[in-house]
């Protein structure tokens, strides 16, 4: 009896260190390619954080959030979540312009002057989103 509850109570810790291990990992490691980011990133923007990365998800056929307020200087990376392609494109002045979002794919862009900033998926005219830049 003493060996299966010794057994189980091994089984437990082995099945409680993978989760921690498979689902609590963070990769901060990004591989920029012509400002794609290949793998999926995770970023460190919590509150409190100094980081001035923030991100933009795709999912859903649309940009969450669909408006965003960042200070000057900000790093935005749009990360693509759908089976389907995305681009992040400027409505006008050509400031944003992705290639094809492939599905985990990212693209990044540095607001370094204040302004409204709206832009659309040009694949999914529908889907439209602004970034809102302050001093």
């Amino acid at each position: 009896m003493k060996k299966i509850i010794i057994a189980l109570v091994i089984l437990i810790i082995v099945g409680l260190a993978t989760y921690y291990f498979v689902f609590t990992k963070k990769d901060s490691t990004i591989s920029l390619n012509s400002n794609v980011v290949t793998e999926n990133p995770i970023f460190a923007n919590e509150p409190g954080s100094t980081i001035a990365n923030q991100k933009v998800e795709i999912n859903n056929m649309a940009f969450n959030p669909t408006v965003f307020t960042i200070k000057v200087g900000t790093k935005i990376i749009w990360t693509n979540k759908d089976a389907a392609p995305h681009t992040v494109t400027s409505d006008a002045d050509n400031i944003l312009n992705s290639s094809s979002l492939a599905t985990g794919e990212s693209y990044a862009f540095i607001f370094n002057e204040a302004g409204t900033f709206p832009y659309h998926c040009s694949i999914h005219p529908t889907m439209k989103a602004k970034i809102v830049v302050v001093k």
